[in-house]
């Protein structure tokens, strides 16, 4: 192979080695990023299924809500102490005074009333207190369920940010190695017509040695023609059986 093709096929073999060691470089960038691409995945996951139980939650929430606000009548709590005493009052006074029946029949309605109001307002006191909490427990579920929903938003967009990256790669990846297989076939290209060079040659050569052994052995008869027929022999002559 001429020095000209031999350095060459040098420049060939070298730019292919660099562009393998460029794919392999690309292939482990590609990893990397997919694993970060997995990994925020799996937190976009987790805040999705957190920001669900959250409006779960809120859903609950939203009901017993609902159940209570049937219950309370108005947002101020009613006076129980007051009541009560009242009722304390009114047995304290059936009990210590000689009534008429008619008279002990009111009170005893009177007292039931009473009674019947005081379960009613604990309950919507009761009530009124549940709802001041969960109003509370609301607003906290409606602020984690926010900041579940901004982490699944702002990984969603990294790993969409990373999906490019990935996408990027991949069309370099294809490149280079459309590339690669370029150089590849110059290089088959180039030792192929080595090959076929070096085999004309050495055929070339084979030829040659075949006509001058022909020449020689054609040489040969002459000469021992001659001498056959006793006739004188010349330089050139006596040089044939030398070559030998």
């Amino acid at each position: 192979m001429r020095r000209g093709a031999v350095e060459m096929l040098n420049d060939l073999k070298k730019k292919s080695l660099n562009i393998r060691q460029e794919i392999v470089k690309k292939i482990n960038d590609f990893k990397k990023i997919e694993t970060l691409r997995i990994s925020i995945n799996s937190e976009v996951k987790k805040s999705k299924q957190k920001r669900q139980d959250c409006v779960k939650g809120m859903k609950d929430i939203i009901n017993e809500l609902s159940e209570l606000n049937n219950i309370k009548k108005s947002d101020a709590p009613k006076n129980v102490k007051s009541l009560v005493g009242l009722i304390h009052k009114k047995e304290w006074f059936f009990q210590i005074n000689a009534l008429p029946i008619k008279k002990e029949e009111q009170i005893l309605k009177e007292i039931k009333e009473l009674k019947k109001e005081l379960n009613a307002a604990k309950k919507e006191n009761d009530a009124i207190k549940r709802i001041r909490v969960l109003v509370r427990m609301l607003e906290a579920k409606r602020k984690e369920h926010n900041e579940f929903h901004e982490s699944v938003i702002k990984n969603a967009d990294k790993s969409n940010e990373l999906s490019s990256q990935m996408n990027e790669i991949q069309k370099e990846i294809k490149m280079l190695k459309k590339e690669g297989n370029g150089i590849k076939k110059e290089i088959s290209k180039l030792v192929m017509h080595y090959k076929i060079e070096k085999e004309k040659k050495k055929n070339d050569l084979k030829d040659k040695k075949q006509e001058f052994s022909r020449m020689i052995e054609e040489k040969e008869n002459q000469v021992f023609e001659k001498l056959k027929n006793k006739k004188k022999l010349t330089t050139e002559d006596l040089l044939v059986f030398q070559n030998n």
